[in-house]
Protein backbone atom coordinates (compact mmCIF):
# COMPACT_ATOMS: atom_id res chain seq x y z
CA UNK A 1 0.00 0.00 0.00
CA UNK A 2 1.26 3.56 -1.28
CA UNK A 3 -0.51 5.48 1.94
CA UNK A 4 1.50 6.35 5.21
CA UNK A 5 1.28 8.59 8.10
CA UNK A 6 4.45 11.02 7.75
CA UNK A 7 5.37 13.33 11.11
CA UNK A 8 5.45 16.56 9.93
CA UNK A 9 7.91 19.66 11.00
CA UNK A 10 5.75 20.31 13.61
CA UNK A 11 5.60 18.66 17.03
CA UNK A 12 2.45 16.75 17.39
CA UNK A 13 1.27 17.24 13.74
CA UNK A 14 0.80 14.41 10.80
CA UNK A 15 -0.51 13.85 7.67
CA UNK A 16 -1.52 10.82 5.43
CA UNK A 17 0.16 10.62 1.93
CA UNK A 18 0.40 8.55 -0.64
CA UNK A 19 3.39 8.61 -3.27
CA UNK A 20 0.86 6.99 -6.20
CA UNK A 21 -1.15 10.25 -5.70
CA UNK A 22 -0.10 12.77 -4.03
CA UNK A 23 2.39 13.78 -1.41
CA UNK A 24 3.58 17.51 -0.51
CA UNK A 25 6.95 19.49 -1.43
CA UNK A 26 8.66 22.65 -0.01
CA UNK A 27 6.29 24.74 -1.71
CA UNK A 28 3.67 23.98 0.49
CA UNK A 29 5.45 24.78 3.56
CA UNK A 30 7.01 27.99 1.89
CA UNK A 31 3.29 29.33 0.68
CA UNK A 32 1.92 28.78 4.84
CA UNK A 33 4.67 30.69 6.11
CA UNK A 34 4.14 33.52 3.51
CA UNK A 35 0.59 33.90 3.70
CA UNK A 36 0.85 33.67 7.79
CA UNK A 37 3.70 36.11 7.80
CA UNK A 38 1.98 38.81 6.03
CA UNK A 39 -1.71 38.14 7.94
CA UNK A 40 -0.70 37.82 11.25
CA UNK A 41 -1.79 41.76 11.79
CA UNK A 42 -5.05 41.19 10.34
CA UNK A 43 -5.81 37.76 12.71
CA UNK A 44 -4.87 39.51 15.52
CA UNK A 45 -7.34 42.00 14.87
CA UNK A 46 -9.83 39.62 14.70
CA UNK A 47 -8.87 37.47 17.52
CA UNK A 48 -11.63 39.42 19.29
CA UNK A 49 -14.58 39.80 17.37
CA UNK A 50 -14.96 36.93 15.07
CA UNK A 51 -13.31 34.22 12.31
CA UNK A 52 -10.56 34.44 10.31
CA UNK A 53 -10.88 32.35 7.64
CA UNK A 54 -8.52 31.26 5.07
CA UNK A 55 -9.68 28.98 1.65
CA UNK A 56 -6.93 26.84 0.24
CA UNK A 57 -8.17 26.34 -3.35
CA UNK A 58 -6.37 22.84 -4.72
CA UNK A 59 -5.74 21.75 -0.73
CA UNK A 60 -4.24 18.46 -2.05
CA UNK A 61 -3.74 16.40 0.56
CA UNK A 62 -4.62 19.13 3.38
CA UNK A 63 -1.17 19.83 4.28
CA UNK A 64 -1.15 24.01 4.16
CA UNK A 65 -4.52 23.93 6.02
CA UNK A 66 -3.05 21.66 8.75
CA UNK A 67 0.47 23.85 8.64
CA UNK A 68 -2.25 27.17 8.93
CA UNK A 69 -4.16 25.96 11.95
CA UNK A 70 -1.34 24.72 13.74
CA UNK A 71 0.49 27.82 14.08
CA UNK A 72 -2.58 30.28 15.09
CA UNK A 73 -5.04 30.01 17.44
CA UNK A 74 -8.85 28.23 17.62
CA UNK A 75 -10.47 31.45 15.97
CA UNK A 76 -8.50 30.91 12.66
CA UNK A 77 -10.68 28.39 10.20
CA UNK A 78 -9.52 26.90 7.16
CA UNK A 79 -11.86 25.45 4.30
CA UNK A 80 -9.82 23.44 1.59
CA UNK A 81 -11.18 22.64 -1.52
CA UNK A 82 -10.19 19.73 -3.47
CA UNK A 83 -11.07 18.69 -7.15
CA UNK A 84 -10.05 14.69 -6.67
CA UNK A 85 -12.27 12.84 -4.34
CA UNK A 86 -9.60 10.18 -2.94
CA UNK A 87 -7.67 12.84 -2.56
CA UNK A 88 -10.32 14.76 -0.68
CA UNK A 89 -11.14 11.95 1.33
CA UNK A 90 -7.11 11.69 2.22
CA UNK A 91 -7.34 15.48 3.31
CA UNK A 92 -10.19 14.63 5.30
CA UNK A 93 -8.62 11.62 7.75
CA UNK A 94 -5.18 13.95 8.02
CA UNK A 95 -7.97 16.48 9.70
CA UNK A 96 -9.09 13.90 11.86
CA UNK A 97 -5.94 12.44 12.83
CA UNK A 98 -4.84 15.91 14.06
CA UNK A 99 -8.02 16.52 15.71
CA UNK A 100 -8.39 19.77 13.83
CA UNK A 101 -12.71 18.96 13.24
CA UNK A 102 -13.71 22.26 14.56
CA UNK A 103 -11.10 24.37 12.75
CA UNK A 104 -10.70 22.58 9.09
CA UNK A 105 -13.16 21.64 6.71
CA UNK A 106 -12.47 19.93 3.65
CA UNK A 107 -15.14 20.42 0.97
CA UNK A 108 -14.76 18.65 -2.58
CA UNK A 109 -15.36 20.71 -5.21
CA UNK A 110 -14.34 22.20 -8.41
CA UNK A 111 -12.55 25.15 -8.65
CA UNK A 112 -14.19 26.49 -11.90
CA UNK A 113 -17.77 25.82 -10.31
CA UNK A 114 -17.27 28.18 -6.88
CA UNK A 115 -19.66 30.83 -7.61
CA UNK A 116 -22.15 27.98 -8.28
CA UNK A 117 -20.95 26.36 -5.00
CA UNK A 118 -20.32 29.03 -2.49
CA UNK A 119 -20.60 32.40 -1.23
CA UNK A 120 -18.80 35.04 -2.69
CA UNK A 121 -16.65 37.86 -0.93
CA UNK A 122 -16.98 36.44 2.73
CA UNK A 123 -12.76 34.96 3.31
CA UNK A 124 -9.92 37.17 4.62
CA UNK A 125 -7.36 35.68 2.74
CA UNK A 126 -7.25 32.82 -0.11
CA UNK A 127 -4.38 30.45 -0.42
CA UNK A 128 -3.23 28.48 -3.45
CA UNK A 129 -0.12 25.84 -4.88
CA UNK A 130 -1.91 25.42 -8.32
CA UNK A 131 -0.52 23.12 -11.09
CA UNK A 132 2.50 24.79 -12.54
CA UNK A 133 2.76 23.81 -15.99
CA UNK A 134 0.21 24.18 -19.12
CA UNK A 135 -0.72 20.66 -20.30
CA UNK A 136 1.79 20.90 -23.60
CA UNK A 137 4.92 21.04 -21.64
CA UNK A 138 4.04 18.63 -18.74
CA UNK A 139 5.35 15.43 -19.18
CA UNK A 140 2.40 12.28 -19.73
CA UNK A 141 1.77 9.97 -17.16
CA UNK A 142 -0.72 7.40 -16.52
CA UNK A 143 -1.08 8.78 -13.31
CA UNK A 144 -4.04 11.50 -13.67
CA UNK A 145 -3.73 11.81 -9.76
CA UNK A 146 0.34 13.58 -10.00
CA UNK A 147 -0.43 14.95 -13.07
CA UNK A 148 -3.46 16.88 -12.08
CA UNK A 149 -1.45 18.01 -9.84
CA UNK A 150 1.52 19.25 -11.61
CA UNK A 151 -0.39 20.77 -15.03
CA UNK A 152 -3.34 22.76 -15.84
CA UNK A 153 -5.65 19.30 -16.13
CA UNK A 154 -8.51 20.40 -13.95
CA UNK A 155 -7.60 24.02 -13.59
CA UNK A 156 -5.76 26.67 -15.26
CA UNK A 157 -3.88 29.51 -13.08
CA UNK A 158 -6.74 31.97 -14.40
CA UNK A 159 -9.39 29.79 -13.05
CA UNK A 160 -7.44 29.80 -9.77
CA UNK A 161 -7.09 33.61 -9.89
CA UNK A 162 -10.86 34.14 -10.80
CA UNK A 163 -11.66 31.66 -8.02
CA UNK A 164 -9.90 33.56 -5.15
CA UNK A 165 -10.95 37.25 -6.47
CA UNK A 166 -14.57 35.47 -6.36
CA UNK A 167 -14.29 34.26 -2.48
CA UNK A 168 -12.10 37.10 -1.12
CA UNK A 169 -13.92 39.90 0.73
CA UNK A 170 -12.34 43.66 -0.83
CA UNK A 171 -9.08 44.16 0.83
CA UNK A 172 -8.85 40.21 1.31
CA UNK A 173 -5.15 39.15 0.28
CA UNK A 174 -4.65 35.98 -2.33
CA UNK A 175 -1.22 33.92 -1.41
CA UNK A 176 0.08 31.68 -4.16
CA UNK A 177 3.17 29.73 -5.08
CA UNK A 178 4.08 29.02 -8.76
CA UNK A 179 7.11 28.39 -11.09
CA UNK A 180 8.97 31.72 -11.57
CA UNK A 181 8.98 31.21 -15.17
CA UNK A 182 4.98 32.19 -15.35
CA UNK A 183 5.44 35.58 -13.89
CA UNK A 184 4.21 37.07 -16.11
CA UNK A 185 1.62 34.92 -16.80
CA UNK A 186 0.74 35.72 -13.49
CA UNK A 187 0.84 39.53 -13.48
CA UNK A 188 -1.88 39.12 -16.41
CA UNK A 189 -4.30 36.69 -14.28
CA UNK A 190 -3.72 38.66 -11.77
CA UNK A 191 -4.33 42.51 -13.08
CA UNK A 192 -7.22 40.91 -15.08
CA UNK A 193 -9.13 40.01 -12.24
CA UNK A 194 -8.89 43.72 -10.58
CA UNK A 195 -6.18 42.55 -7.96
CA UNK A 196 -3.88 45.37 -7.10
CA UNK A 197 -1.01 45.47 -5.02
CA UNK A 198 1.10 42.73 -6.10
CA UNK A 199 4.29 41.75 -4.69
CA UNK A 200 6.12 38.79 -5.32
CA UNK A 201 9.43 36.49 -4.04
CA UNK A 202 11.68 34.95 -6.02
CA UNK A 203 12.71 31.52 -4.53
CA UNK A 204 16.04 30.69 -5.66
CA UNK A 205 17.42 26.73 -4.85
CA UNK A 206 20.87 28.58 -4.68
CA UNK A 207 21.79 32.40 -4.08
CA UNK A 208 23.08 32.61 -7.77
CA UNK A 209 20.53 30.42 -9.41
CA UNK A 210 18.20 31.12 -11.48
CA UNK A 211 14.56 31.57 -9.54
CA UNK A 212 12.34 28.37 -9.41
CA UNK A 213 9.68 29.45 -7.72
CA UNK A 214 7.85 32.77 -6.57
CA UNK A 215 5.82 33.49 -4.57
CA UNK A 216 2.69 36.05 -4.84
CA UNK A 217 0.83 38.22 -3.01
CA UNK A 218 -1.86 40.25 -4.00
CA UNK A 219 -5.12 42.34 -2.74
CA UNK A 220 -8.37 42.24 -3.52
CA UNK A 221 -9.06 45.63 -4.51
CA UNK A 222 -8.33 48.38 -1.63
CA UNK A 223 -12.07 49.27 -0.50
CA UNK A 224 -10.81 49.17 2.61
CA UNK A 225 -6.68 48.97 4.04
CA UNK A 226 -5.84 46.00 5.83
CA UNK A 227 -2.51 45.70 7.77
CA UNK A 228 0.17 43.22 6.40
CA UNK A 229 3.95 43.05 7.41
CA UNK A 230 4.68 44.23 3.65
CA UNK A 231 4.38 47.97 3.33
CA UNK A 232 2.36 49.25 0.57
CA UNK A 233 3.67 51.04 -1.82
CA UNK A 234 4.17 50.87 -5.94
CA UNK A 235 1.12 48.15 -7.18
CA UNK A 236 4.41 46.05 -7.51
CA UNK A 237 6.76 45.20 -5.30
CA UNK A 238 9.75 42.50 -5.62
CA UNK A 239 10.73 41.31 -2.05
CA UNK A 240 14.55 40.03 -0.96
CA UNK A 241 14.96 36.80 -2.87
CA UNK A 242 14.18 33.34 -0.79
CA UNK A 243 17.78 31.04 -1.09
CA UNK A 244 17.17 27.58 0.06
CA UNK A 245 20.31 26.15 0.00
CA UNK A 246 23.74 27.68 0.97
CA UNK A 247 26.87 26.94 -0.44
CA UNK A 248 27.38 23.78 1.20
CA UNK A 249 23.76 22.55 0.05
CA UNK A 250 22.21 23.07 3.68
CA UNK A 251 19.41 24.54 4.27
CA UNK A 252 19.74 28.57 4.65
CA UNK A 253 18.66 30.10 8.16
CA UNK A 254 15.98 31.72 6.67
CA UNK A 255 14.76 28.08 5.58
CA UNK A 256 15.53 26.69 8.97
CA UNK A 257 13.12 29.02 10.79
CA UNK A 258 10.36 28.42 8.46
CA UNK A 259 10.47 24.99 9.59
CA UNK A 260 11.60 25.54 12.90
CA UNK A 261 15.00 24.67 13.37
CA UNK A 262 17.95 25.79 14.73
CA UNK A 263 20.86 26.31 12.43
Amino acid sequence: MAERLDKLHLDGYSILQDKKKFCYGIDAVLLADFALKNTKSRIKDFETNKDFLFIDLGTGNGIIPILLAAKTGPRVKIQGIEIQEEIAEMACRSVKINSLEERIEILEGDIKKIPQNLKGGFAQAVVSNPPYMVVSQGRQSDNFAKMAARQEILCCLEDVVRAADFLLEDGGNFFMIHRAGRLNDIFFALEKSGFKNIFWQNVKPFKEKDATMVLIMAKKNLAQKNKTEISEGDEKVQLEDLIIYDEEGKYTQKILEIYGRSS
